[in-house]
Formats: structure tokens, sequence, C-alpha cells
């Protein structure tokens, strides 16, 4: 596995994990709908064992519709965190270079670490603990 670099960090964006949490909303309202449709379907001119045998299979198709819709929100929410998180720590990122560069550091594009960043390390300690947060998806 291969560290990312403190460089790196500095430009991620979490824009691709909204996008992704769109499609997986259009794809959940889509199967929320034919949940809806299928609900809809009346079986009253159907009868006997045909009528019973389609109403479960029915039933069966609507609970996986709903299955996948639940299941699908849930994941674009869990991605809508992710983009969250992200963001806020390429900004942390940004701030940490800025406060390193205020400071008379610097941090190189080979840097793969904050004790690779170069500046006393004895001001580490204190750069490190003024910027603890916790992301979204360290608060679930």
């Amino acid at each position: 596995m291969t560290m990312v670099s403190f460089q790196d960090v500095m430009l991620w964006r979490g824009s691709n994990f909204r996008a992704a949490a769109e499609m997986l909303r259009a794809a959940a309202k889509r199967f929320s709908e034919t949940h809806s449709a299928m609900a809809g379907i009346s079986s009253s001119e159907l009868e006997g064992r045909f009528s019973v045998a389609e109403q479960r299979n029915r039933r069966a198709m609507m609970d996986d519709a709903d299955d996948l819709d639940r299941t699908l929100q849930q994941t674009a929410h869990k991605f809508e965190l992710a983009g969250e998180s992200v963001d806020k720590l390429a900004a942390e990122a940004h701030s940490i270079d800025a406060d390193v560069r205020a400071k008379g550091g610097r941090s190189t594009k080979r840097a793969t670490s904050l004790a690779s960043i170069r500046v006393s390390v004895s001001e580490i300690p204190a750069l490190l603990q003024k910027r603890i947060f916790k992301t979204p998806l360290e608060r679930n």
C-alpha cells in the first residue's frame, strides 16, 4: 500500500462522492416508483391459485424494490458524508500548509507525512493539536 502524500491530500475533492450519491438517489427513486406502481396493481379479476401465486410474487418483488430503495438511499448518504469528510480533510491540509509556511517552513511534493514537512519538530504537536476535528463519518 502506498502512503498518500500531503500534497495529494491538498488536491482531494469530495465532488465525485456527491455525484455518485446523486446517481444512487436517482436509482433509489426508480425502485421506489416501481414499488408504488406494483402496489397499485389490482388482482380482483384473477381467480384461484393463479391469483394467490401472482400476489405472492408481486409482494416479494415489492419487498425487493423497497429493500433496494432503502439500501441505495443509505449508501448515497454515506457517500455524501465521505465527500464532506474529504473536503474537510483537504481544507485542513491547506490550513496546516499555510501555518507551516507562516512559520517559515515548507512542504515538499515528496512529503509523505506530516513529519516530513520542514518545520521545527517541536512545533508539530502544536500544529496537530490545533487541527484535531471529527469528520462526519467519525460522528456516526
